[in-house]
């Protein structure tokens, strides 16, 4: 064993303090000591805690991680003043679409241009969510047309009101406490009373 700055090296080599590899060999620091085996990060009681496979995924708490980057066992926290995370594609060149927090907001923007980015989704403090607006003033606003499949719920349970497309032939119905009230048939005729 090798020991510098310590008399008593408890590995083949175990270095004291800090250290510095510099030079045109500094890419081959970190090495696996044969061809497809990893490069592992162990605590003092030779826990492993990171790993970077071969084939470059990286894995923090898995010793088999099956993407670029796999966190098992934990949280992952991304911190900054407005923490981002960017998905890229490759065969364009640039971020197609990011995820990021501002303050007391949460937004999924799409890249739309050179350097610019559309919100699709954001959700504020309040626990409002947007889908095409950046100031919903409700639990769920749409700025834009949507498609509800199944029942749209108006109250807090199906024995409340609701919205439902129902029957055979459907038609629109709009229900409270359990019964139709009124229907919306497909040529376009509305019953109130009868479906």
């Amino acid at each position: 064993n090798i020991g510098i700055g310590t008399t008593s090296p408890s590995e083949k080599l175990h270095v004291a303090g800090d250290s510095l590899i510099t030079g045109d060999s500094q890419a081959d620091a970190f090495k696996p000591a044969a061809i497809g085996e990893s490069i592992k990060f162990k605590n003092f009681g030779s826990t492993e805690l990171a790993r970077i496979t071969d084939g470059g995924n990286v894995g923090i708490g898995t010793s088999s991680p099956g993407h670029k980057l796999s966190i098992s066992g934990g949280n992952a926290q991304i911190s900054h003043t407005e923490p981002t995370l960017f998905f890229n594609d490759t065969t364009t060149g640039h971020d197609d679409w990011k995820i990021y927090a501002d303050w007391d907001k949460f937004y999924i923007q799409q890249h739309v241009g050179d350097s610019s980015y559309s919100t699709r989704l954001m959700s504020d403090a309040s626990g409002n969510v947007g889908i095409g607006t950046t100031t919903p003033g409700q639990k769920l606003e749409v700025n834009g047309s949507a498609v509800v499949k199944g029942n749209m719920m108006l109250g807090s349970s199906a024995s409340g009101e609701y919205i439902a497309r129902t029957g055979s032939p459907y038609r629109l119905g709009l229900f409270t406490n359990s019964a139709e009230r009124i229907s919306v048939i497909n040529g376009g005729n509305v019953g109130i009373g009868t479906t």
